[in-house]
């Protein structure tokens, strides 16, 4: 079974992960709407840093390398 992990990548090389879907439709509809929108984009990236590293480190994200991006892996 394939699944569509969301990534977020910022400040050139920091990546977090953000959710899963069964479909990809679905994944790149999310991905599409979050890279459309570059406030509601920085604004979800700086949430999931902050749940993985904490409030302090979310603001020095650099909103300009904000990039949202689905990667297919197999579940066996």
């Amino acid at each position: 079974m394939k699944i569509y992990v969301v990534l977020c990548t910022y400040n050139v090389s920091q990546v977090v992960p953000d959710c899963a879907f069964k479909s990809q439709e679905e994944a790149e509809k999310y991905v599409e709407a979050l890279n459309g929108d570059k406030e509601k984009g920085l604004a979800r990236c700086r949430e999931l840093i902050a749940l993985q590293d904490g409030e302090a480190m979310a603001a020095f994200t650099d909103e300009k390398t904000v990039r949202f991006a689905v990667m297919t892996t197999e579940l066996k």
